[in-house]
């Protein structure tokens, strides 16, 4: 108790760093430290309960040994699992494929696009005009996401033996010139049972994320500014795919 103690009193950032030298001496020693500080309690890894106990369970009972998570967790090497299983026609174009981040140009690019590391997540540039990039700047903050290394800052297990590398892909945008609404699907037991649509998301902006379940109930809204919740409502009647 008086580690986490310690650790929690570092801040955020100190958390972070700790975690990743957590990892180095044991996985779960990251998730119980993390848990903790997250929840105010301690992770019972033999009696998962909740969403997130479940996802920590198959985490290491699972997800570190199968290839096909693995796979999947890979921005790129996912796009043959998809062709492989007949899911090609839902694939947004691969216009280019870095192995590192001196490889970029600019002029090889189309002057809309979006560019991502191919693991981990917040680690996206969605160019609108590409006369607006400095090709220096590009390939410097590419290199800050391969410094990035989620296996060891989370003890993500699918990510460990992942090797980063940058995809670009077709820019998608709506008519009035704003990305397109994001929907994120959570399935338990091989069914989809609730869903995830993140709205607003705009330069210098924090975007809302509304959960909707199968119910259609009043969702919760989830506004990432300074870490607060509120509570809004979700016009569910679109969503038949359920």
């Amino acid at each position: 108790m008086n580690i986490i103690r310690k650790v929690k009193d570092l801040g955020w950032w100190g958390l972070y760093t700790t975690a990743k030298y957590a990892t180095c001496i044991s996985p779960k020693l990251n998730t119980r430290i993390l848990y903790h500080v997250t929840f105010g309690k301690k992770w019972d890894e033999n009696n998962p309960v909740t969403i997130n106990d479940k996802v920590l369970w198959l985490k290491y009972h699972t997800y570190w040994k199968n290839d096909t998570v693995k796979k999947c967790a890979d921005k790129f090497l996912v796009r043959q699992w998809l062709l492989d299983n007949g899911f090609g026609e839902y694939l947004n174009d691969l216009i280019r494929f870095y192995e590192s981040p001196e490889e970029i140009c600019l002029k090889d690019l189309p002057n809309q696009f979006a560019m991502k590391l191919n693991v981990g997540c917040r680690c996206n540039l969605v160019c609108k005009d590409k006369n607006e990039l400095d090709e220096e700047q590009v390939i410097e903050t590419a290199r800050k996401w391969f410094k990035q290394d989620y296996y060891k800052r989370f003890a993500e297990m699918q990510y460990k033996d992942v090797k980063p590398c940058i995809i670009v892909e077709k820019y998608l945008g709506t008519e009035s010139g704003e990305l397109p609404v994001d929907y994120k699907f959570y399935c338990m037991n091989g069914k989809a049972s609730s869903v995830m649509v993140c709205v607003d998301r705009k330069d210098g902006q924090h975007p809302k994320f509304f959960f909707l379940d199968r119910e259609r109930c009043c969702p919760t809204l989830l506004q990432m500014q300074s870490f607060t919740n509120t509570h809004g409502c979700f016009d569910g009647e679109n969503f038949s795919f359920f």
